[in-house]
């Protein structure tokens, strides 16, 4: 199972998780997914391979702006 599998399932169930060792909450996950339901199938193949760190730094880029 990859981080956004995971993530996708901590927003469905409401509770932090670790993701290869890093605790991801469900405010983190959530803003992940929002980001990865509004990328193309290019982007999203990409984010399938990155792990939680590298996935959350992105999603708060993005929410900065």
């Amino acid at each position: 199972m990859n981080s956004i599998q995971v993530m996708d399932q901590i927003v469905k169930n409401h509770q932090a998780e670790k993701i290869d060792g890093v605790l991801v909450d469900m405010f983190t996950a959530s803003a992940v997914m929002q980001v990865y339901d509004a990328v193309n199938d290019n982007n999203k193949a990409k984010m399938n391979g990155m792990g939680p760190v590298q996935l959350a730094n992105i999603a708060y880029k993005i929410m900065e702006k």
